[in-house]
């Protein structure tokens, strides 16, 4: 876990310039349109970003478009608690203190490039179509993410604590790493190349064709699907590596 957690954060260390500034959004809402649960909906203005953070609760709804933009669906109090700002590429969405939300929030982006998606605490991130070259998703807490129609070259998958991640669509190779509880389902993720590292007591389940190499410790469970040549197997622990299909 830590290897891709580490590569991640170096990338985005790298990605940020000397001296760059970060985005906030108003405190103020902008075209602010209130439910009959009493919820508002409000456009934060956001931009110049491929990486998005969520911290804390909620469910982000990604989105492709030719055109960034994000709305918040909160209660009002809840809204003003909500910071949103753009350093280095990444959007980072993340309560500026404290706050308990009586209704759900839900965060709505659009995004034209998306490179990696980031959950911490017990947020929830859900996407439909999302193409990209390469693409990182880290999953810690008890957060969960759910990519369904997925396209990309690369997929790198990082899961902690007790999250969930689960994908479906095509992706040429894939690079997981699990730990804790956390699990990985991918049975509906077309896959060439799979790499795969699961400690703990997580899970992750994988579809791959060519070629697949796994590293598993603990008492971690590692199913594929498909007929790849295994090369690589270091098992240890009460691990156990199982063909599903």
């Amino acid at each position: 876990m830590r290897t891709i957690l580490g590569v991640l954060a170096a990338s985005a260390a790298l990605a940020a310039p000397a001296g760059s500034l970060a985005q906030s959004a108003p405190a103020t809402p902008v075209a602010a349109e209130r439910t009959a649960q009493g919820l508002v909906t409000e456009s934060r203005p956001v931009a110049g970003f491929d990486e998005v953070e969520l911290r804390g609760i909620g469910t982000l709804v990604v989105a492709e478009g030719d055109a960034e933009s994000l709305e918040i669906e909160a209660e009002p109090r809840v809204l003003r608690k909500i910071s949103t700002e753009v350093e280095g590429g990444r959007l980072v969405i993340a309560p500026e203190r404290s706050f308990r939300a009586r209704q759900p929030i839900e965060y709505r982006l659009t995004v034209d490039d998306l490179s990696a998606i980031e959950l911490a605490g017990a947020a929830r991130a859900e996407g439909s179509g999302v193409t990209a070259d390469r693409l990182s998703v880290v999953a810690g807490g008890a957060s969960e993410v759910f990519l369904d129609g997925l396209s990309a070259a690369v997929l790198y998958v990082a899961v902690a604590g007790t999250g969930t991640v689960e994908v479906a669509g095509e992706a040429d190779r894939q690079v997981v790493e699990t730990e804790g509880t956390g699990t990985y389902i991918a049975g509906d993720l077309a896959s060439r190349e799979a790499a795969v590292t699961a400690g703990g007591a997580s899970e992750a389940t994988v579809r791959v064709s060519d070629v697949l190499a796994v590293e598993i410790g603990g008492a971690s469970r590692v199913a594929y699907l498909g007929d790849p040549r295994v090369s690589e197997q270091d098992i240890s622990g009460v691990g156990e590596l199982v063909k599903v299909g």
